[in-house]
């Protein structure tokens, strides 16, 4: 009777169960478990990168909007009416004045080109990282001696200098008679490290130390303005901009926004990459299944006999496609999420085991991870479609095998 054929969906779950657990020779069951391992092992690799690569984005990110200035104004021809201008803005965290010029750093073991940048003990404050590398007594110096200057652990290496020791500091000045240098003399009272950028390129003076005026004949100065949240800078400088067109301003996204461009395009490629791997491990779903309609060609032509139709017969491969994924992705994203989690307890492990220092000569002291959900919505989307699409043809092939020729 039609009413009997076993046609619905349970039926077919039941039935691919059946297929998966048992009467399978050995060498299928191995690739069949092949699979899920090649495809548990690329999704939690994906997981592990796509966690590394947003959490480096996002300590850069973090380390580097505590030091730069999320909006700059330059050279205000009016700069008491920009601080009664914003003065009463919630947005805005601090202001202070700064100096900034190209120039270069001499010492006996070198030249080295840097930015100049001056700002007063306040300033210095509000520069997060910088401030809180400092060792203790070295903002009061700054503070107290107007000849101080900072300077990036690793430049002061690679110069050879130590605290105390004269830093020559040149500037190139172009007026009305021509482009000549600045020779400015200073004395390094400290160095600070905080795992970006400026510490290769940045020196910092005190801006007491001569006056706003005189600064501004030797490079551009102006207002730097610090946020409660960064990502507000862009629309506070257009804010700005519609009550005084002729003011310039830059903001941080401008500055270091191809930086992080940059880093999101390298995670986007590595994304790219990895996920290759893992469509190719999904794929290889396809050998299994299609040893498993050889192995099963009997069990699927009795199913035909007993009124099972084509579609039922197609189901149950599509099913047992389906929960090989689910294996091999869930075990793989659990794997990941782990490895992501507890990546610097292993670091550690492997660097006690092997006696090397993996993170030498890095910033970072240890691997910054952010798991984000829709990265592992994405992985766990493309893993598990690719293994239903390549169940298809297996499940295919399996509908049209011929029950008289089998049963022969």
């Amino acid at each position: 009777m039609v009413s009997a054929r076993p046609n619905n969906f349970w039926f077919a779950l039941f039935v691919a169960a059946r297929f998966l657990t048992r009467g399978q020779n050995r060498f299928a069951l191995l690739v069949t478990w092949l699979s899920v391992v090649g495809l548990a092992l690329g999704v939690a690799l994906l997981t592990l990168v796509a966690s590394v690569m947003s959490g480096f984005d996002q300590e850069l990110r973090h380390r580097l909007l505590q030091v730069v200035p999320h909006l700059r104004i330059v050279e205000p021809k009016a700069e008491d009416e920009f601080r009664g201008l914003l003065a009463g803005n919630k947005k805005i965290s601090s202001i202070h004045e700064y100096f900034m010029a190209s120039g270069a750093l001499r010492s006996p073991a070198g030249i080295r080109p840097m930015q100049i940048y001056g700002v007063d003990a306040d300033g210095l404050s509000k520069l997060g990282p910088v401030f809180d590398s400092l060792s203790d007594g070295a903002y009061e110096e700054f503070k107290d001696e107007s000849d101080s200057i900072l300077l990036g652990k690793p430049v002061a290496e690679l110069l050879g200098l130590r605290l105390g020791d004269a830093v020559q500091v040149a500037i190139v000045v172009s007026d009305s008679a021509g482009i000549k240098p600045r020779l400015l003399s200073f004395r390094l009272i400290d160095t600070y490290e905080i795992g970006a950028d400026p510490d290769y390129r940045l020196a910092i003076v005190n801006l007491d130390s001569r006056s706003y005026g005189a600064w501004m004949a030797l490079g551009e100065t102006g207002l730097e303005i610090k946020l409660y949240e960064p990502v507000e800078a862009d629309q506070l400088g257009r804010d700005i901009k519609q009550l005084k067109p002729d003011a310039e301003i830059h903001s941080w996204s401008e500055t270091y926004g191809q930086l992080f461009d940059a880093i999101r395009l390298e995670k986007s490629m590595m994304f790219l990459l990895l996920l290759l791997v893992v469509v190719i491990a999904a794929f290889n779903i396809v050998s299994g299944q299609m040893m498993l309609v050889s192995n099963k060609s009997i069990g699927i032509a009795v199913l035909s006999t007993m009124g099972a139709r084509a579609r039922l017969i197609r189901s149950i491969f599509l099913i047992q496609g389906a929960s090989v994924g689910f294996m091999g992705v869930g075990i793989g994203m659990l794997l990941g999420v782990f490895l992501a989690t507890n990546i610097n307890f292993i670091l550690d492990l492997l660097q006690q085991i092997s006696g090397m220092h993996l993170l030498d000569g890095s910033f970072f002291v240890e691997v910054p991870t952010d798991i984000l959900p829709q990265d592992l919505l994405v992985i766990a989307s493309v893993a598990f479609g690719c293994c239903i699409v390549s169940s298809v043809l297996p499940a295919m092939r399996a509908a049209r095998l011929n029950p008289k020729v089998l049963l022969h």
